[in-house]
């Protein structure tokens, strides 16, 4: 009875989250893998060299279920699909594998998000029922909803975020959260490790805090990141240079995901809108922002809690990265903790924060 009254919050979460999925998201649950695509691969725009039919042009999200069943097949992570790790796209070929639906790996990665979003936000306010409101914030959360019925990388990339976050403050530098943070930035592009851990350090320098077992830690998540490629590896008889090739995913990356403007993400993410970088540059907006992202961006910097700049400090990290709304999956939790944690503050100022639901 002890631990039912101590993760009441939890209970009442996942029974939300199941019902969510078992009533709206049919298609989620439906879906299945279309075998035609590990071949229409090969045919894609991803194949640098001259294919053997009509150059395809595949989706984002067709590339990595399709490269994540070719992986389990002897496929090469250093070059289908070579521009993001490829551990994200080994969780969709398994859940391709066992249920033949890619999909239901993101039920999974969307519960892990939802779920530390509610613990760190229990931790952040002391209270259990702000810190489900925050994770009821996010299932609400238009973009959340998107991500969670495709496969795209970044709904496991942001519960990987957290799950490190939430373990680091625990125990810093802890070979656990080394282990994690190897994971994240094995997922896709490791941006959001970089970003993370850029933070962090600059944190610890002001703070006097950096020691060996910090950086053992890093440590630790390369020696994780590396054996991501062990398949890489293996095809070439163990000579394989993963510096070069991390070399390598960077220059695609700065050649590929460049926007017309700086600040391009800072403007989708505040109002919704976005200038195109190719045809005739146009504006256009996406279905998938609402305003509590700005709200949320407003209050943290006022706020100027560690959880709080972290959305601020995100979009300028962007730069001039290309503006996508599911690359906002990094910082949407924390809108919704610096939301709760604002709405916290304010009840609690006028003693009308419930005690019972503590």
């Amino acid at each position: 009875m002890l631990a039912i009254s101590k993760n009441w919050h939890l209970l009442v979460l996942t029974t939300i989250y199941l019902l969510y999925v078992i009533t709206f998201r049919g298609d989620i649950l439906t879906h299945r893998f279309n075998e035609d695509l590990t071949r229409q691969f090969y045919l894609s725009q991803d194949i640098p060299y001259e294919v053997a039919g009509n150059r395809l042009f595949l989706s984002d999200q067709d590339i990595y279920a399709a490269t994540g069943v070719l992986y389990f097949r002897g496929g090469d992570p250093a070059f289908e699909n070579f521009e993001h790790p490829p551990l994200g796209k080994y969780f969709f070929g398994l859940s391709t594998l066992l249920t033949n639906n890619p999909l239901v790996i993101q039920l999974i990665w969307g519960f892990l998000l939802l779920l530390y979003t509610a613990k760190l936000g229990t931790d952040l306010t002391h209270h259990r029922l702000f810190g489900l409101l925050a994770a009821l914030g996010l299932l609400i959360d238009p973009l959340f909803q998107d991500v969670l019925g495709v496969t795209l990388l970044d709904l496991g990339q942001s519960a990987l975020l957290l799950i490190y976050l939430y373990y680091f403050t625990k125990r810093p530098g802890s070979l656990g959260s080394g282990i994690i943070l190897g994971l994240l930035a094995s997922f896709k592009f490791p941006a959001a490790a970089i970003f993370i851990v850029g933070i962090i350090t600059l944190r610890f320098l002001l703070n006097k805090e950096l020691s060996w077992q910090y950086f053992k830690h890093l440590l630790v998540a390369f020696v994780v990141f590396t054996l991501t490629y062990i398949q890489a590896f293996a095809l070439r008889g163990g000579f394989f240079n993963i510096f070069w090739h991390v070399l390598r995913m960077g220059k695609f990356f700065v050649d590929h995901s460049t926007a017309s403007f700086f600040g391009a993400s800072a403007i989708l993410f505040t109002t919704g809108w976005w200038k195109t970088w190719w045809g005739d540059l146009s504006w256009l907006h996406t279905n998938l922002w609402t305003p509590l992202w700005p709200l949320g961006l407003i209050l943290g910097v006022i706020e100027r809690s560690f959880w709080g700049v972290i959305p601020a400090t995100y979009l300028l990290y962007l730069g001039v990265q290309a503006p996508f709304p599911r690359y906002f999956m990094i910082a949407i939790p924390f809108v919704y903790l610096v939301l709760v944690s604002s709405l916290y503050n304010l009840m609690n100022r006028y003693k009308l924060v419930p005690k019972s639901l503590s």
